[in-house]
């Protein structure tokens, strides 16, 4: 059976489900999940679901925060900081902002050199 390539958007809808009913636990393995199922994007993709990064990055350091784990915590926010300049600073190129990746989702224009940015 072929995997899904578009999974990790199911990993941060769980992981706001997750999230908003305490189950920090889980929460914080579904966000783990997403980073990693988007870690094998091809990485002329990458760019496209740059928010599905951001959310990752930031709900991860707040988790990480909230259990006195500093360091990780301003990591994972600094990391979604980083992806959120970085793609904010080159504007061109078709990301998706919406949850399910349909494309009468709305749409946001970013251009990415598709150096080492993220």
């Amino acid at each position: 059976e072929k995997e899904h390539p578009y999974k990790f958007i199911i990993y941060c809808i769980l992981g706001e489900v997750y999230s908003d009913v305490e189950q920090n636990h889980d929460s914080n393995k579904s966000y783990t999940n997403a980073l990693i199922e988007l870690s094998k994007l091809p990485l002329k993709d990458i760019p496209k679901f740059y928010q599905y990064f951001i959310v990752s990055f930031n709900m991860l350091g707040l988790s990480y925060i909230n259990r006195e784990d500093l360091d990780a915590g301003i990591g994972c926010l600094c990391r979604a900081y980083e992806i959120y300049q970085a793609c904010r600073k080159h504007p061109g190129v078709n990301t998706y902002h919406n949850r399910s990746y349909k494309s009468n989702g709305r749409r946001f224009n970013f251009y990415y050199e598709g150096g080492n940015d993220f």
